[in-house]
């Protein structure tokens, strides 16, 4: 019945035939109308810190003042006492109201103009609320004469703290009154964050989602008229200004999303604080590895300008798998063989070895596989069969922890005169042991042209045509050495005997 009689109503208003000025001489008589609404609801209605009236309704009933030329004279209550004067016909407009089944045998609703949603808050070391229902138990506050109290008694929940008003309910949640209330998002979240404790609160999901509308009187057609008329014919600018007035920045914080949305730009700046940290330290670590890389280049360039033209051949194999790591250009003209083939068989160069030499070479390389010092001389047969002689010397690299991971060396031919001289040794299988003096042992082997003795105490020197060098020393350990000085050597027969050997081996 309710529904039929309120189509009924719409429907006379639509089609009735009542011109503008006959509909409005009531209301034009007192020149006046009065409108009663909620006192804290912002941003909708509330005080300001000196106690004046303002909010979006306010603007946009003062626009309406200016476009029907009718004085409006407004009255905000706690909301319970707005109810019940409007009943008793003290005021001709209640606004901010919500339609529902018990207002509608008192009221003619205006069109919606905008959709509130109301959830749970609760303080955040309160968990398990999720609905209506989770309620049970919980003294909940809620606005004395709003239709949440009747919601509320629908799903069982009876332990209902009415308050006057909004203010009032975060009041006494502040001073933790009540864990517990329900209220419409806007008004609740702006006073949660005017006092500060917007961070001990959280919040469900919406539980109503009602549309704000306002009413007259039941049957007061010219009023309901007027008020429909008059908000239709403020501009569509002008209504937009204002809602970007009280919703724009100044409110946006103040949404249900406000926490998600702060958390998400303090993740965002991180974000970018990171990222650019990240790009510079990339930018330093590039240009790092730029400056190492042309510094590497750099010392590579040298090492290969001196390695490819001094005349030695420079070579360099790893410890761990006797890989040759490098071989200079020499290696071709020296052993008459490509440095390819090295690279691809380390042992390669055995073949280029003399037969002679080639047990020494292998115990050498015996050695310096095991990151040993060699040095040693041997010859080299060419692929065209000339023949050179080599002197090697390898040498092992180490690493910060002391551990040779590498070994380089190099090989250096000998020049003629040396080999001429070695070779004439080597020819007349001259021993110069034959003649050394009793006690006394070679212990080192170069040549020279001319010959000449020199005595020191416990050594026997023979420098110059016989291996220039060679250094024979009293036999350690021995009860038959002793120490010979220069007069008491060339006094003895020792002296002589040798001598005569050592002229006589030159002469053959």
């Amino acid at each position: 019945m309710d529904a039929t009689r309120r189509t009924c109503f719409l429907t006379a208003l639509l089609f009735s035939s009542v011109p503008w000025g006959l509909a409005s001489q009531s209301v034009e008589a007192r020149r006046s109308i009065r409108v009663v609404m909620d006192n804290a609801y912002a941003p909708y209605v509330f005080r300001s810190s000196d106690g004046t009236l303002q909010g979006l309704l306010i603007d946009q009933w003062r626009a309406w003042e200016r476009k029907t030329g009718i004085k409006v004279e407004i009255q905000s209550l706690d909301w319970s006492q707005a109810l019940r004067r409007m009943r008793a016909g003290e005021f001709d407009v209640i606004d901010c109201i919500v339609e529902t089944r018990d207002r509608l045998p008192y009221y003619a609703f205006t069109p919606s103009y905008a959709v509130i949603e109301a959830s749970i808050f609760f303080r955040k070391d309160i968990a398990g609320i999720t609905d209506i229902a989770s309620l049970k138990g919980f003294p909940v506050g809620v606005k004395a004469g709003d239709q949440h109290v009747d919601r509320l008694r629908e799903y069982g929940v009876t332990t209902v703290v009415p308050f006057p008003n909004n203010d009032a309910i975060i009041e006494g949640a502040r001073q933790r009154k009540i864990g517990v209330f329900l209220a419409d998002a806007p008004a609740a979240v702006y006073q949660l964050t005017k006092l500060g404790i917007d961070t001990e609160f959280r919040h469900s999901a919406p539980m109503f989602r009602d549309s704000l509308r306002r009413a007259v009187h039941e049957g007061d057609t010219a009023t309901f008229r007027i008020v429909t008329r008059g908000f239709a014919a403020i501009d569509s600018s002008e209504l937009k200004r204002l809602n970007e007035k009280w919703f724009g920045s100044s409110i946006t914080g103040y949404t249900r999303y406000g926490p998600y949305a702060r958390n998400g730009a303090i993740i965002a700046a991180v974000a970018i604080v990171v990222i650019a940290s990240l790009f510079w330290w990339n930018r330093s670590l590039r240009s790092g590895i730029l400056q190492h890389t042309a510094a590497l280049t750099e010392s590579e360039q040298r090492f290969r300008q001196i390695a490819e033209n001094i005349r030695e051949v420079f070579w360099s194999h790893e410890v761990a798998d006797s890989r040759v790591t490098y071989v200079s250009p020499m290696y071709e003209v020296v052993f008459g063989r490509s440095r390819n083939s090295l690279y691809e068989n380390p042992r390669s160069f055995l073949e280029a070895i003399h037969i002679d030499d080639r047990q020494s070479m292998e115990q050498a390389l015996t050695r310096h596989h095991a990151a040993a010092p060699t040095d040693g001389i041997y010859r080299v047969v060419r692929p065209d069969g000339s023949m050179r002689w080599v002197r090697a010397r390898t040498f092992p690299v180490y690493d910060h922890r002391g551990h040779a991971y590498r070994v380089a060396g190099w090989r250096k031919t000998l020049p003629r005169s040396v080999t001429r001289k070695t070779s004439f040794v080597k020819r007349r299988k001259w021993r110069p042991s034959a003649c050394l003096p009793a006690g006394l042992r070679m212990t080192s082997t170069m040549c020279s042209r001319r010959c000449s003795v020199s005595v020191k105490s416990g050594w026997l020197k023979w420098p110059r045509m016989i291996p220039r060098e060679w250094i024979w020393s009293r036999s350690e350990g021995r009860a038959s050495a002793r120490p010979l000085s220069p007069g008491s050597f060339w006094r003895s027969a020792e002296s002589r005997s040798c001598s005569r050997r050592w002229w006589t081996s030159m002469r053959s």
